[in-house]
C-alpha cells in the first residue's frame, strides 16, 4: 500500500480522499463568489479626500480639516443672558474686543461652528470659561458637581453641554 502525501513542490497529490471535479469546481465558484462580495460586505469607503475649495463649516469637504488643539474663549464668545442694556439690546453683541450672546440657541450654534475645527474634549473641558452672569452662577453654583463631571467628561462631541445650557436657558 503506497500512500501519496501532499508535500510536494506545490502542487496536491492525488489521494483516495480528493474531491470530484464538479465538488471542486463548486467550490472555486463559491469562493469567487465570496471574494466579488467581499467589498460590500467591508461596508461603504470612507469619505474622499478630494483636494480644491473647502466646503461650508459642517458639509463633508470640511471632514478632513485637521482640529485645532488650541482653543480660547474669544474663538466662541461669552454666553452672559443677562448682559446689561447699556451694552446693547441685541441677541448678539460684539463690542469690538469681544463677541457676547445674550440668547442661548445663537450661543449653542456658535459652539456648534467652533467644534468643527477644534478638539472636542478641549472644549468641553474650557466652555465654562464662555459663561458670565447668570451663566456662570448656574454653572458653578447650581450644577451639582456630578453633573458637571458628566457635562465635562461626555463623549458626544458636546451635546451634554448644549443639552444643558438649552434647559436652563
Amino acid at each position: 500500500m503506497s500512500s501519496q502525501s501532499g508535500s510536494g513542490a506545490g502542487a496536491p497529490a492525488a489521494n483516495n480522499n480528493s474531491l470530484s471535479p464538479a465538488a471542486l469546481a463548486q467550490i472555486k465558484e463559491l469562493m469567487s463568489e465570496m471574494l466579488n462580495n467581499l467589498p460590500a460586505q467591508q461596508g461603504p469607503a470612507g469619505p474622499a479626500r478630494l483636494l480644491g475649495e473647502q466646503g461650508l463649516p459642517g458639509l463633508p469637504t470640511n471632514l478632513a480639516r485637521p482640529r485645532s488643539a488650541q482653543w480660547k474663549p474669544h474663538d466662541i464668545g461669552i454666553f452672559w443672558p443677562n448682559i446689561p442694556a447699556s451694552y446693547s439690546t441685541g441677541d448678539v453683541i460684539d463690542n469690538g474686543k469681544e463677541q457676547y450672546y445674550r440668547n442661548v440657541h445663537s450661543f449653542i450654534a456658535q459652539i456648534q461652528v467652533t467644534i468643527l475645527t477644534r478638539d472636542a474634549a478641549i472644549m468641553r473641558q474650557n466652555l465654562d470659561l464662555c459663561l458670565k452672569g447668570e451663566a456662570q452662577d448656574w454653572w458653578t453654583n447650581q450644577l451639582a458637581h456630578v453633573t458637571r463631571v458628566g457635562i465635562m467628561s461626555d463623549n458626544t462631541s458636546v451635546e451634554e453641554w448644549t443639552k444643558a445650557l438649552e434647559k436652563q436657558f
